[in-house]
């Protein structure tokens, strides 16, 4: 009798104690602002910065300069942002984004998401210090780079604590419902309604050829039968009338305007590049183009595409693949560096590498850095020490300006503009000449005066350019650095003949030391798509650098996703640098490659 009392005391306590912990959590939050209160002030050695900023439609891009775009175009609502910091400065950045609805917040996941996971909300992804999820009507982006393991456990408290905080679940769009699942890759599923993102995975026009606008979602999505990966693309738009006019253009842009059943399109060396059958109905507005070498579209208020790919390959795989890559050309130990005559009409690009030069976090160690570059520039110059070799490159009485690049996940790095000024300061230039600026030089009165440039900056995909490269990295020499966009950054070499930077770049050094191979959208990162290379590159003729930068990034894409993946945009204005405005040569042929240190997965 005493025993079954005191069992339903214990039982009465435990109950009072689940009921007091479920009044105390917080409710739902019903804006971004009020997760604030829900993340807790510290969390295993790291606290909250006060206090968070909260981004509407009208100064996001002030957070995310150029990025902006990609949520906005998902009708983007308002964000919360604060970070974490340890006692070391190290930081943990938590970003919620209120995207309105469901919908839309899967969109901006999918975007780019490349596994199936849901450990976090109703999807998520991890990847090398980056987490992100969705849930109901929101997207969560928790970034602690570089990754360490107790970071990451860090990451993943706060990623259940704000997915636990989010109680509704939302629907996935209905267009999604419209895909086949026989032969589906889920992981590959993107649901978008702006033409642009459908241009990040399959590249159709630069022009809004089937008119896809707020009032028309879209999915794609790959599907592999027999071997054979093809792409879907299917566009729903509000009456057939629309639909009738998409697949019109469509035929007049993209396929010629053939009225054939049977459509071959010729490359500029004749070869055929696209065949297949075309059939159209307008009482239907169906078109169907099936394309036997590569791709096959449809539309029925849905248009749908399929494309044909060569082998994947898993990261495992690539990892492996890229350890034992040979070289085509000798390779310079360090200790055995030597430079030889340059040959008539070549341009001399040095590429360093070394394994050391990151230490276990990721980060560049200065020593080796100093290294590395004394090393490229006395085999550029000949010279027998780097001190004697700046000295053929700067003088004395020099006014120097070391334009970098601050974008905050891939930087020139402190290390590499810490190397570059002890070597400017032991020519003999006075350090109140020398100045490190990237967004401010056109105010920065040392590069309004500067006699001398170096040029200095980390090869990274992306969204206007294609690729960010040396040439690219004097945009900030004019007011408005968007006029540049236009044509895929076309002719970025233009600014070379700028008063400001004309005839004063002494050296340029490509900071390849971790490059981005692949993004999705304006000043997109994902650590997932960075490889460590563990290379500087260095030489006079930036187009050279720039070109032999672009053919190691499109060889880590070939053996990444196992097939070609052309940068899209193409990075045209590395070409264009050469044939139009002769900025230096873009041509393998014209380019004497000279290779020191570690050879493992080189690429060129």
């Amino acid at each position: 009798m005493i025993e079954s009392q005191c069992m339903k005391c214990i039982g009465i306590f435990v109950m009072s104690v689940v009921a007091i912990a479920l009044a105390r959590m917080p409710a739902m939050p019903e804006t971004v602002s009020q997760f604030n209160k829900a993340l807790p002030k510290t969390i295993d050695g790291w606290k909250k910065t006060d206090p968070p900023t909260v981004y509407a439609p009208g100064n996001l891009s002030t957070y995310i300069d150029g990025g902006a775009e990609l949520y906005l175009s998902y009708n983007f609502k308002n964000a919360l942002s604060l970070k974490y910091t340890d006692s070391a400065n190290n930081e943990i950045t938590v970003d919620i984004f209120d995207m309105g609805s469901s919908y839309d917040a899967f969109g901006v996941f999918a975007h780019t998401r490349e596994t199936i996971d849901t450990a976090f909300g109703q999807g998520s992804e991890y990847a090398a210090g980056l987490l992100t999820f969705w849930k109901d009507r929101y997207y969560v982006s928790i970034l602690a780079y570089p990754e360490t393991a107790a970071r990451k456990d860090v990451v993943f408290k706060l990623g259940r604590g704000i997915a636990s905080a989010i109680r509704a679940e939302g629907s996935l769009p209905p267009i999604l419902a419209l895909l086949p699942e026989e032969n589906l890759m889920p992981e590959s599923v993107h649901y978008f309604h702006h033409y642009i993102w459908l241009n990040s995975f399959y590249f159709v026009s630069n022009e809004n050829v089937l008119d896809i606008a707020g009032d028309t979602p879209a999915a794609l999505a790959k599907y592999r039968q027999a071997g054979a990966t093809f792409f879907l693309l299917l566009v729903r738009y509000p009456n057939g009338v629309r639909a009738a006019a998409a697949a019109d253009k469509f035929r007049q842009k993209v396929l010629g305007g053939t009225s054939e059943t049977i459509v071959q399109l010729r490359r500029d060396d004749g070869r055929v590049s696209k065949c297949g059958t075309i059939s159209y109905a307008s009482s239907s507005a169906l078109l169907t183009w099936r394309r036997y070498e590569s791709s096959w579209l449809k539309s029925s208020h849905e248009l749908g595409a399929r494309m044909k790919s060569k082998r994947s390959i898993s990261r495992r795989q690539f990892i492996r693949t890229a350890s034992t890559v040979a070289l085509v050309s000798p390779l310079l130990l360090r200790g055995q560096a030597r430079t030889v005559p340059l040959k008539p009409g070549k341009s001399r690009v040095i590429l360093v590498r070394d394994l050391n030069v990151l230490d276990e976090n990721g980060q560049p160690r200065q020593a080796v850095v100093q290294e590395m570059l004394d090393t490229g520039i006395t085999v550029l110059t000949g010279m027998s020490d780097p001190q004697g070799a700046w000295k053929t490159i700067i003088k004395s009485n020099d006014i120097v300006g070391i334009k970098n690049n601050r974008w905050p996940y891939l930087r020139t790095t402190p290390e590499v503009e810490s190397a570059l000024k002890k070597r400017i300061l032991e020519a003999g230039v006075k350090e109140p000449d020398i100045s490190v600026d990237d967004l401010g030089v056109l105010q920065n009165p040392i590069f309004q005066k500067a006699t001398a440039l170096i040029n200095a900056r980390p090869m990274r995909s992306h969204h206007w350019a294609g690729v960010g490269t040396l040439i690219k990295n004097y945009i900030m020499f004019i007011p408005d650095p968007s006029v540049m966009h236009p044509d895929s950054c076309a002719d970025l070499a233009s600014l070379w003949g700028l008063p400001i930077i004309k005839g004063k770049t002494r050296l340029n050094v490509l900071v390849m030391f971790t490059p981005q191979f692949h993004s999705f959208g304006p000043h997109s990162f994902n650590p997932k798509y960075v490889w460590k290379y563990y290379g500087l590159m260095l030489g006079f003729d930036p187009v050279a650098i720039d070109a032999t930068g672009l053919r190691i990034i499109e060889s880590i894409r070939r053996e990444y996703f196992g097939e070609e993946r052309p940068l899209n945009p193409p990075a045209k204005h590395i070409a264009i640098a050469d044939t139009k405005y002769h900025l230096g040569t873009a041509d393998p042929e014209k380019i004497e490659l000279i290779k020191i240190g570690y050879d493992k997965g080189i690429f060129v």
